[in-house]
């Protein structure tokens, strides 16, 4: 017996608008197609099993439909609801209500409302930093006025004066009354305990794996080791044997850490601790050269780690690779060799600028007005000025342009009265030192121009 009811042929037969079709008819159609079903099922299984998959879709249905040169199942086209009509004679049985549209009634319809015409319209999102106030711009939300604190010494010095003065009013108490008195105290100092920590959050906490917490205090560690140390960076003298193998291994385990600082992917959540411990290390280690070296090292090494992000940190770093380029005396004495120091932060900020100028456009010009403010200031040590002008060096000949040739025959005079000096040595030693860097980027920008 056919699974396809006569009744069903008569409601196929009444949705497509075929007219009256007569029991015996429906009876020798239903095998039919229960057949033709039975086959589309069959080849849609196919497909589905080539696809490796368990589940039957729409598209194998359709695919096997296409296999059969039939008409696929489109689907429903329009936006409005299906419509859904009893068949006639048969209460329990319903149909989408689908008529068949000639071609003239097609054209006959009216034709829809032509679409808006696609465009671009561009507006600031925001102009350095700030969001301007224009339609297209989500509104700014005003910020919740801040509950204020409650003191809970006062709350509960008030509550005990409150209720001493109760007692005072009333009749003398027993010590039941003085219980009760001290119970209400309590439970008015609890309450206002109470509402103080509902008000008062705690901050939330950055969460560290023990390996990053290790590495960061082994890398701090060897980072804020002083030299003559057991942690120190090896460029002192042991009084043995003993502490120059203890310093050499230092030496070796600090340029394992700066490499592993510049390639290991892994050192993302320590960004923000190692940029705070390099700002402060740096400040309270203007007086040691060689701590400054290893810092700047280490902060080179950061900024050349791809996986490391230090954007948000700028405002950190930037001071100390500032400070160590035009401060106005680095290390213990004037004849230790502070001018490597500057050169290597300069080389160092022109790395930042390279980095991070595209997204921060502004910190390039703010750098070179920064160091042409302190080359420009005459009673500015020549120290200073020696670390303006390897800046401006280092950051690129167009910076030497805008910024040394203006000033260039002025500050020449200045240099010729220091080196001409004959009872300062060190002052004549700066002066030459001032005049070979001037040499050396005005010579760069000039060979630069002339290819």
């Amino acid at each position: 017996m056919s699974f396809v009811q006569p009744s069903t042929v008569h409601a196929i037969a009444q949705s497509l608008e075929v007219g009256a079709v007569s029991d015996e008819a429906a009876k020798a159609l239903s095998p039919d197609v229960e057949y033709r079903l039975r086959e589309v099922v069959q080849e849609a299984q196919k497909f589905m099993r080539h696809s490796k998959r368990r589940m039957l879709t729409t598209d194998d249905i359709n695919q096997a439909l296409r296999l059969k040169n039939v008409q696929p199942l489109y689907g429903f086209g329009g936006k409005d609801p299906a419509r859904f009509a009893r068949a006639a004679g048969h209460q329990d049985l319903v149909y989408v209500h689908d008529p068949e549209l000639t071609f003239e009634q097609a054209v006959d319809q009216p034709l829809p409302k032509v679409p808006v015409e696609v465009g671009v319209i561009p507006h600031w999102l925001a102009i350095e930093g700030m969001q301007p106030a224009i339609p297209e711009n989500a509104a700014i939300q005003p910020r919740k006025a801040k509950r204020p604190k409650l003191d809970v010494s006062a709350a509960a010095a008030k509550a005990k004066t409150a209720v001493g003065a109760k007692l005072a009013d009333a009749s003398p108490p027993g010590r039941g009354g003085l219980v009760q008195s001290a119970e209400q105290a309590a439970g008015a100092a609890a309450s206002a305990e109470g509402q103080e920590s509902s008000l008062v959050r705690a901050p939330v906490k950055h969460v560290l794996s023990q390996e990053l917490q290790l590495y960061f205090d082994r890398v701090s560690q060897l980072l804020r080791a002083k030299p003559g140390t057991e942690a120190s960076s090896g460029l002192g003298t042991g009084a043995d044997g003993q502490g120059q193998s203890q310093n050499a291994s230092q030496l070796q385990q600090q340029r394992a850490v700066l490499a592993s600082l510049a390639v290991d992917p892994g050192l993302h959540p320590l960004t923000p601790y190692f940029s705070q411990l390099i700002a402060e290390e740096g400040r309270k280690s203007l007086k040691s050269l060689p701590t400054l070296h290893l810092l700047l090292k280490a902060l080179g090494s950061l900024v050349g780690n791809e996986a490391v992000q230090l954007e948000p940190y700028l405002h950190q770093i930037m001071p100390f690779i500032l400070t160590c380029m035009v401060g106005k005396r680095l290390g213990a004495s004037g004849v230790e060799d502070h001018w490597s120091v500057r050169e290597e932060a300069a080389r160092l900020a022109a790395l930042v600028c390279a980095k991070y100028g595209q997204p921060y456009y502004q910190i390039q010009p703010r750098i070179t007005q920064a160091l042409n403010t302190a080359f420009q200031q005459t009673n500015n040590p020549l120290t200073t000025h020696y670390g303006a002008i390897v800046g401006l060096t280092a950051l690129g000949h167009q910076a030497v342009r805008n910024a040394l040739y203006p000033n260039l025959h002025p500050y020449l005079a200045l240099l010729q009265d220091q080196m001409q000096q004959c009872g300062n040595e060190m002052k004549r030693y700066e002066a030459y030192k001032c005049f070979g860097a001037l040499l050396h980027a005005a010579g760069a920008a000039i060979r630069d121009r002339v290819k």
